[in-house]
């Protein structure tokens, strides 16, 4: 007898979708994408070994602030390979897959990707929370924003033929077409912009606030996203512009994982 496998984005999201299951009693598999497509190139990211997605995480998190860096950058290393595995065996067995999605850059790729990857003759469906819960950020919806008993009452819907072919060929252009980092524009598109995108308004916020808090400022920028970006890739992106000479890091004695102090150098007051 075949199984319902359930698919989302996500540890957040992964553990809503679990405890949702368990309230309604339904019998499935929750399997977890980890893989933030939203950010770096995507040409080897549907691949038993996408040696160019893991040298991408490699880059990001060797920028975090985190402790013992070395440790953690295995740790995550690792589970990004092993929840990557777990997910293409999944996809290559035909039993049904539903794609847990909202409107967000992450979530459009996730389903392309898994619409190019399933058997042909796996029943595919997907469940777009997007407008059917309370919880969004900026018209942005996300599972992983959402309380449990909020979802139980979503249904999947069959992707037909037509639509399933269309997300096959969303995935094989951005396979190849995905350099920077992806939104949702608006109009609804995806779109990549380039890296160094936020760079301005990195540089704006801390000559605005002074010397701070990174992670302050950090917090400010993702605040004014729609798109609801990861804190690591501006963290990422704070460490380049530290590397440009444009930002000093000042050491403080606190909880490492809020980051150093910022502030503009002097040789650019301005950003």
């Amino acid at each position: 007898m075949s199984q319902t496998r359930y698919v989302v984005h996500g540890d957040s999201a992964t553990g809503c979708l679990k405890e949702m299951a368990r309230q309604s009693g339904q019998p499935c598999q929750i399997i977890k994408m980890y893989d933030d497509l939203r950010i770096g190139p995507l040409i080897d990211a549907d691949q038993p070994h996408p040696a160019v997605r893991l040298q991408w995480l490699r880059t990001i998190c060797q920028a975090q602030w985190w402790p013992d860096i070395d440790q953690h950058l295995a740790s995550l290393t690792n589970h990004a390979l092993e929840t990557h595995h777990h997910l293409l065996q999944a996809l290559a067995t035909p039993d049904p897959i539903v794609v847990w999605v909202g409107n967000t850059a992450i979530d459009q790729l996730m389903l392309a990707m898994i619409a190019s990857l399933a058997l042909p003759q796996t029943p595919l469906s997907v469940v777009d929370i997007t407008g059917r819960v309370d919880d969004s950020h900026m018209g942005q919806f996300a599972v992983a924003m959402c309380p449990p008993e909020s979802l139980k009452h979503l249904t999947p819907a069959t992707i037909p033929p037509a639509q399933r072919q269309t997300l096959q060929q969303q995935w094989a252009y951005w396979k190849t077409a995905a350099q920077g980092w992806r939104q949702i524009d608006a109009t609804g598109q995806l779109v990549d912009l380039p890296m160094d995108h936020l760079d301005t308004k990195l540089l704006a916020t801390i000559a605005e606030m002074g010397r701070c808090p990174a992670g302050e400022v950090i917090g400010i920028v993702l605040n004014e996203q729609r798109g609801l970006l990861s804190d690591s890739f501006l963290i990422w992106r704070l460490h380049l512009l530290q590397d440009a000479g444009k930002v000093a890091y000042l050491p403080v004695e606190r909880d490492p994982w809020l980051g150093p102090d910022v502030q503009l150098t002097a040789e650019h007051p301005d950003g």
